[in-house]
């Protein structure tokens, strides 16, 4: 069965006029961004919304035109494959090039040329909370709200947002 089948089969069951609140729907957009993704070990999606309306959206994987992770283009994929470092650990000996999602969505905002104004609050919906990389990266962005889902152990990014006055905010459902 299809992405797709599955997607319209989750609406199909839900009932008419039900729906979530602005969060859970972008949080949800991120999730169907991250259906993208090529990493072999995990899926991550975010999408960028300014009043209420997705202005990028990025995965996680590789540059376009380089081998994807999940076909062999990952160094630490494949090291985990062949059982070399553990699954979660890192190792400089096997690195990973893939691009984050928050940075693809900033990298995609860039390329559309949008400007952000004094009025425009920009929003990034996170399926994963940030890491110390991204946080600079989202901060440099005029992002000044992030909104995610599962967590990340990464608390220099905790403590980055707090200082430069960026909200984090993690969804329940």
């Amino acid at each position: 069965m299809s992405i797709l089948r599955k997607i319209i089969d989750l609406t199909e069951s839900i009932p008419l006029g039900e729906r979530d609140d602005w969060d859970q729907y972008f949080l949800g957009q991120a999730y169907i961004t991250s259906l993208r993704s090529t990493c072999g070990s995990r899926r991550v999606g975010a999408v960028i919304v300014s009043n209420n309306r997705i202005i990028a959206s990025g995965y996680n994987g590789y540059p376009k035109g380089a081998k994807h992770c999940i076909e062999g283009g990952c160094p630490r994929f494949v090291a985990r494959q062949e059982g070399l470092i553990e699954s979660g650990k890192y190792s400089e000996d096997y690195p990973c090039d893939a691009f984050h999602a928050e940075e693809n969505a900033i990298y995609q905002l860039v390329q559309s040329g949008i400007q952000k104004t004094k009025e425009d609050e920009w929003i990034m919906y996170c399926t994963t909370a940030p890491c110390r990389a991204c946080a600079k990266m989202i901060n440099g962005a005029g992002i000044t709200r992030v909104v995610y889902f599962e967590g990340y152990p990464d608390t220099y990014s905790i403590n980055y947002f707090e200082q430069y006055n960026v909200k984090l905010e993690k969804i329940e459902c």
